[in-house]
């Protein structure tokens, strides 16, 4: 069963691809359309102090200066990207999953991060160029992190509601939400650089593979 999305991001949407080939500081420009476009209730939850904002509206290409309000700097900017990527992620994965439990649920959640839509590759793309930097900033890396974290209880949850209600067997619950964690990780990163062969029908193909079974 596949599962379809309707509403395009603001920020996958206008970021376009060049994340993927000048890395998430050349394409600040890009990144920027995404950010000035994004719903206010995201940007304004991202206000920074006013220190070098005008320098970082330069770098990021706003000639109008509308970042310069919201971000202090370009890591700021950066940051604010990632967390979008995850905001808009997270939206889709409670309207798509509803009151569906157990494998349902599960297949439900996969499916919004998987990068099998315009949109959701365009994220990808965008978080997996920000992973670098990551690296070597802790804020950044707490974004991911914690995003993980959040995908990896809420996997561990409908796989424990699929065992309750007899659809897998018992399983070691913590290594097979890693498992399928890995496995959606890995789509990111092998979709955004070969998305010809990583098409949506394989991607469900391997998820399904890995997936435990009764």
């Amino acid at each position: 069963m596949l599962f379809s999305i309707s509403r395009r991001s603001n920020v996958a949407a206008t970021a376009g691809l060049g994340v993927m080939t000048a890395g998430p500081t050349r394409a600040l420009p890009s990144i920027t359309a995404g950010l000035t476009r994004s719903p206010r209730r995201h940007r304004a939850r991202l206000r920074s102090a006013p220190s070098g904002r005008h320098r970082s509206a330069e770098e990021s290409g706003d000639a109008n200066g509308a970042l310069a309000y919201y971000f202090a700097d370009k890591d700021a900017l950066l940051r604010a990207a990632h967390e979008l990527v995850f905001a808009a992620t997270n939206e889709r994965i409670v309207r798509a999953s509803g009151d569906a439990r157990g494998m349902s649920a599960l297949r439900a959640v996969c499916w919004e991060i998987m990068p099998v839509t315009e949109e959701s590759l365009l994220e990808a793309r965008i978080a997996t160029a920000l992973w670098q930097r990551a690296m070597y900033d802790i804020d950044t890396r707490a974004i991911s992190t914690t995003a993980w974290d959040k995908w990896r209880r809420l996997i561990e949850r409908h796989l424990d509601d699929a065992v309750i209600d007899g659809e897998i067997d018992s399983i070691d619950l913590p290594v097979a939400a890693d498992n399928v964690l890995v496995v959606l990780m890995g789509f990111q990163v092998t979709a955004s650089l070969a998305p010809q062969s990583m098409t949506p029908e394989h991607q469900w193909s391997v998820l399904e593979h890995s997936l435990p079974r009764s």
